[in-house]
């Protein structure tokens, strides 16, 4: 085995070939190191006879190592450091200036420490952190890359390269990465996976290249019989808790992984969500004034079969049949109350055309936000003038009532009253019709917020339909013709009219099964829905500012981890006779022992560093995960930064 050393054209150590003795090496050790600095070290005479003859290489030269004219090694001197009869030499591998560099991107024109690496296979964010390390003069290649297992996206913040790259190889528990120095050029990073690795048995004995001691043992707590991958799904306080899994639950060997969720972080972002329901919409003016006057829905109901609503051109009071009032509105603005003719002639209050009334809320009172009325143009409907023409007779129909009349003046709070007959006034009962108004002579809100919006910009009814026995006070079973998919309805508002009175909640959970829709509040017996009542399920207006949305994992990735965890890693240190770089002991390589119990026979380990020591010719191969990944069980293997939580 012929060992030289080359340095770099220019240097103190040139770049002409040298074996060790010339440069009076004493010793010298080649140290391999999944992702930690592979290293060349020796020490050399410099205060004896022969010092004047030592040749010391400069700080951050380059030298390589060859062995029989193969390079197995080439890095960069780190840290020469002088002692009393020579000096130490260490030369770092391409490891160093990954370590040293911090890792950046080009964000808005300027560098940032951060990159972003969307969802893809662990090589993909490889490649992309490496050919950044490039871009930044790093002296590395890219080679074969084993790693086609799909992460979540992540944001890396403020670490150097080595970090980048450690980060991304921790998803790959059964891969090594290592370097590759053959040939010329810089080295190139690899990343080998276990079931792709040519197989090395190693026999006990102390002929050369056999084992003369060793110290295994199997890391059973590293074995994973279920993967669970926990996340959330949806946004911002609505997002709700989901489950990926793999495989089957065992005591200790069941790995339970954070991908996203508020565990994963102390501070979330601010998370306002305004949604604003349809309490209801119309083009029909009567149901607008029917809704927007206080206290007019209990009116229609405890008088349902003598008064109703209508909003149209009265020409003759009597045309009011039977026994029943009505709320009438209309009258131009220059309109007068008095006619002696007896007869009442007024213009309806109209809905321009191409709008539509509406009211928000779950009892229509809200008021629009800012952001709704600017978005979509919304009015707020006024009117001219609003009565109630009610029965004033005490013999002929419509038949005064009292308890009727207050509850007129309660609801509809009359500022003008006045009587009317289809002739002048003569005789008992002669006026028919008390008409009580509340005057609005340059136009007048309503009680409640009523508005008008462009028609194709209201939601329409997501469904409707009557209640089925199934329904309660805290649920209504809806129709058949309702949704079969669970949560269809989730976070609509749904609206049922009981008694004359409309009520709403909104929907938080639905069965399809059953058409089952659980209600926001469970209501008071008096509002409780029941079988048979009909139901609107509205549309509603939203925005979200300060939205943000969880990171859910890849498919297939809690059975990817599983499938890399199923094998029994082992650590511990083999020892070899023979310092050879044969090939035969790299970290691309998998590792038996013969001779011994038949576990070890078939163990198929993996090494975490090998170490080549020419003077006392020995080979030290030490096994388990890198030391940056030797977290020693499987709660904390996936640990992960809180900036990889939200999209």
């Amino acid at each position: 085995m012929a060992l030289t050393l080359k340095g770099q054209a220019g240097m103190a150590l040139d770049s002409a070939s040298r074996a060790p003795a010339l440069l009076k090496i004493r010793d010298m050790v080649l140290r391999k190191e999944a992702l930690a600095d592979d290293s060349l070290s020796w020490t050399a005479r410099t205060e004896d006879l022969l010092g004047g003859e030592t040749i010391l290489p400069d700080l951050e030269q380059t030298v390589s190592l060859y062995q029989d004219a193969v390079r197995v090694f080439h890095g960069h001197v780190s840290d020469p450091r002088d002692m009393p009869y020579g000096a130490r030499v260490t030369v770092l591998g391409p490891w160093w200036w990954l370590r040293r560099t911090q890792l950046t991107s080009t964000v808005s024109g300027s560098e940032r420490p951060t990159i972003d690496l969307p969802e893809a296979t662990v090589a993909a964010n490889l490649t992309t952190i490496l050919n950044r390390a490039i871009a930044k003069g790093l002296p590395i290649k890219i080679g074969t890359i084993d790693a086609a297992v799909t992460i979540p996206p992540q944001q890396l913040s403020e670490m150097s390269f080595a970090d980048a790259v450690a980060d991304q190889c921790k998803w790959i528990t059964d891969g090594v990465a290592w370097w590759d120095y053959s040939g010329t050029g810089y080295p190139s990073f690899n990343l080998t996976r276990r079931d792709d690795m040519d197989e090395t048995t190693l026999a006990k004995g102390n002929a050369a290249g056999e084992v003369t001691d060793f110290e295994v043992a199997p890391m059973s707590e590293l074995v994973a019989s279920r993967v669970e991958l926990t996340y959330m799904t949806g946004s911002g306080s609505d997002a709700v808790a989901a489950v990926q899994a793999a495989g089957t639950a065992a005591a200790g060997k069941t790995q339970v992984v954070a991908i996203s969720g508020p565990e994963r972080t102390e501070v979330l972002p601010t998370d306002f969500t305004d949604r604003l329901p349809v309490f209801i919409s119309t083009t029909t003016p009567a149901t607008a004034l029917k809704f927007g006057i206080r206290g007019l829905q209990k009116l229609l109901q405890d008088y349902s079969g003598t008064l109703s609503v209508g909003v149209n051109s009265i020409t003759d009071p009597y045309t009011v049949a039977g026994n029943k009032a009505k709320i009438l509105s209309g009258r131009t603005e220059y309109d007068t109350w008095n006619n002696g003719t007896g007869n009442f002639s007024s213009g309806a209050t109209a809905i321009p055309g191409g709008k539509t009334v509406v009211m928000f809320g779950l009892d229509g009172n809200a008021t629009p936000p800012d952001w709704l009325v600017a978005n979509y143009g919304l009015q707020k409907w006024t009117i001219k003038d609003c009565y109630i023409a009610d029965g004033n007779s005490g013999s002929s129909t419509p038949v005064f009532d009292f308890n009727r009349r207050q509850a007129i003046f309660d609801a509809l709070r009359p500022t003008l009253i006045f009587y009317s007959s289809t002739n002048p006034p003569s005789g008992a009962g002669a006026f028919t019709y008390a008409f009580l108004v509340r005057q609005a002579y340059q136009g007048a809100e309503l009680d409640l917020p009523v508005w008008l919006m462009d028609s194709g910009s209201v939601p329409a009814t997501v469904h409707s339909g009557t209640a089925r026995s199934g329904t309660t006070a805290s649920a209504i079973q809806l129709a058949t013709t309702a949704s079969a998919v669970d949560g269809t309805y989730v976070g609509s508002p749904i609206f049922w009219t009981k008694d004359g009175i409309r009520y709403g909640a909104y929907v938080t959970a639905y069965v399809g099964s059953t058409r089952t829709a659980t209600l926001s509040t469970s209501q008071q017996t008096e509002h409780a829905p029941a079988n048979g009542q009909t139901y609107e399920i509205n549309g509603y207006f939203s925005t979200t500012e300060g939205s943000y949305s969880y990171i859910v994992p890849p498919a297939g990735l809690a059975s990817a981890l599983l499938a890399m965890q199923s094998w029994t890693p082992y650590a511990g240190r083999i020892d070899r006779k023979g310092a050879s770089c044969d090939g035969l002991a790299g970290l691309d390589r998998k590792f038996n022992l013969s001779g011994v119990r038949s576990g070890l026979q078939t163990m198929g380990a993996l090494a975490k560093s090998i170490t080549y020591d020419f003077r006392a010719k020995t080979t030290t191969i030490e096994l388990g995960p890198p030391s940056r990944h030797d977290f020693g069980t499987l709660a904390q293997r996936f640990r992960q930064s809180p900036q990889s939580n939200l999209a």
